[in-house]
């Protein structure tokens, strides 16, 4: 399977293949490159800080009630994306499953990539 590396990131160039236990499939809105994409990330809070721009992750919102929506806390660049029609949030968001227990633990995102580019807008930063 071809993968593209970037810093911290690997992506699958296609498919959802189990590659690691110790690795989730997390869905990543990006509003700089203005774009909703999928990622493999080790299963790291550090990681999903990286994505997120660094500082401290903050809850957003639940996705479909199941998956959580992780942003930046400290976050406060132009760059922006609205969920929803109605929350907005600056910098990047990371969505991962969870195993609905409130033990913390993450679980690979299961929305699809597409859903959640149905209800992402990025806002003009002009």
């Amino acid at each position: 399977m071809s993968q593209r590396r970037s810093s911290k990131l690997t992506v699958p160039a296609s498919g959802l293949i189990a590659r690691n236990l110790s690795e989730l499939r997390v869905v990543i809105i990006d509003p700089f490159r203005r774009e909703v994409r999928e990622a493999w990330i080790a299963d790291d809070w550090n990681e999903m800080q990286y994505i997120c721009g660094g500082g401290y992750l903050e809850f957003g919102i639940w996705i479909n009630q199941r998956e959580p929506l992780y942003v930046n806390e400290w976050a406060h660049w132009p760059e922006r994306f609205v969920i929803g029609g109605v929350r907005s949030y600056s910098g990047c968001g990371v969505i991962a499953g969870a195993d609905g227990r409130s033990s913390g633990k993450r679980k690979s995102a299961k929305v699809s990539v597409e859903e959640i580019r149905n209800v992402v807008v990025f806002p003009s930063t002009a």
